[in-house]
């Protein structure tokens, strides 16, 4: 009897431990798959950040390089603008420059003209007025002398006359 009690007690033992065994596989095989899980979800988690990361940074240097090449396109724009705008200020300019300057030798020229013409007027007048005392000269001193003459030549036949008459 003894034998078998050592048996039953050895195979009760032993279905015990198995059974502990067993809990304590399953507990650490939860354990594990726990841990595999967390660790697989952060490894997860860690590719996805880098990948969202590296999504992200791809669509950060395409968009900088659309915005360049449209800024580019806006400068080119600008700049042809800024050319034209230039050329026909510039144009606008030079057209300003050539009617004022055409203006100022039409004031010029009429200032010109006015000058010469008051200028003539007053030669005019002072050869006129040279002409009329040269004219009145030459008349005062042609009448004081046919007037002498005719003075003497009165003086003469009054002299006469009264020398006839006398006589």
């Amino acid at each position: 009897m003894i034998p078998t009690i050592i048996k039953i007690q050895r195979a009760l033992r032993y279905l015990l431990a198995k059974k502990k065994q067993y809990k304590i596989q399953k507990a650490a095989s939860s354990i594990q798959r726990s841990w595999r899980c967390h660790f697989m979800q952060c490894q997860y988690n860690k590719l996805q950040n880098s990948q969202m990361s590296c999504i992200i940074k791809i669509q950060s240097v395409m968009r900088i390089f659309l915005t360049r090449r449209i800024i580019l396109k806006h400068n080119a724009a600008c700049s042809i603008q800024i050319v034209w705008r230039c050329y026909k200020a510039k144009s606008l300019h030079r057209t300003l420059q050539m009617a004022k300057i055409k203006g100022i030798s039409k004031i010029q020229s009429a200032i010109r003209g006015y000058l010469s013409r008051a200028y003539y007027a007053t030669y005019c007048t002072s050869v006129l007025i040279a002409a009329v005392s040269i004219q009145s000269s030459w008349r005062r001193h042609y009448i004081q002398r046919h007037y002498k003459m005719f003075r003497t030549t009165r003086i003469k036949y009054i002299a006469i006359a009264r020398s006839v008459s006398l006589a």
